[in-house]
């Protein structure tokens, strides 16, 4: 069979497996624009990725005819190896700035922005986990940090080609699980740190209230209650701004750097 024909038959293949490895990545990251992006866009870049990578990692596969030659069932079955190694690359990827997100609502639920925004703009969004992650994930774009995800994304390639399956020695999925579950217990209390100085606020402003009220013998202090929970929430939330930024960050170095680690060392 010739070059071309090989290529023809089995390069969409070696092609599609390609893409289940990046698909996972390129949906969640958040510095390939996350929800704010089309999905279509989304698609188009993994598909633009799927053949600018296909014809470097498939030279040698393709060519000596190692696609054609394993069931169907098995490439069925790679595929799924691959969209779950993809899928383990883009959590961790995009699993800090998720956490910047969650404490950015969470903050806005404290000091009733989403109640009020519900009210008049049915699924309104949180402006504050747009700003927070949008903002982490700008400055993770800025120092490079996409470049460190793209290479624990290169190095898993190098270790587990699309066509093989890993190493008996290094099936150890019960502790690259448990890890990944940790990541996700620090990202969940990482949220829960970053809206915690927005609730405070927002709880010494009701006290405030109370007293208020109480001291001014039946005054009604209640039409203060969203006013002032508006200003000290976002007086906290400027505040915390630029610590959300360096936590953000250290969580998903440290997460990538976990990640490499996993894949096959530093």
């Amino acid at each position: 069979m010739t070059h071309a024909a090989l290529w023809w038959q089995d390069g969409w293949i070696f092609a599609a497996l390609v893409a289940c490895r990046l698909m996972p990545l390129v949906i969640w990251a958040p510095f390939f624009g996350g929800k704010a992006v089309s999905i279509w866009i989304r698609v188009s870049v993994c598909a633009a990725l799927t053949l600018a990578l296909t014809p470097l990692l498939g030279a040698g596969v393709v060519d000596a005819g190692l696609v054609s030659a394993r069931p169907a069932l098995e490439l069925w079955a790679l595929g799924l190896k691959e969209l779950a190694l993809g899928a383990a690359v883009g959590f961790v990827g995009a699993l800090f700035f998720w956490a910047a997100q969650m404490g950015g609502a969470l903050a806005d639920t404290a000091r009733g922005a989403q109640l009020s925004d519900a009210a008049m703009l049915p699924g309104a969004r949180s402006p504050l986990a747009g700003l927070w992650g949008g903002l982490t994930a700008a400055v993770f774009l800025a120092t490079g940090g996409h470049l460190l995800v793209f290479g624990a994304l290169a190095r898993s390639f190098v270790v587990l080609p699309p066509l093989n399956w890993p190493a008996e020695e290094a099936q150890n999925a019960s502790e690259q699980v448990w890890l990944l579950v940790e990541l996700a217990g620090q990202a969940l209390g990482l949220a829960v740190l970053l809206g915690l100085p927005v609730l405070a606020a927002v709880w010494l402003s009701s006290v405030l209230l109370g007293v208020l009220s109480r001291a001014g013998g039946g005054l009604r202090a209640w039409f203060l209650t969203l006013p002032l929970r508006t200003v000290l929430g976002l007086l906290g939330a400027l505040v915390m701004t630029h610590v959300v930024i360096d936590l953000t960050l250290d969580g998903a170095l440290g997460a990538i750097n976990i990640l490499s680690w996993l894949i096959g060392g530093p």
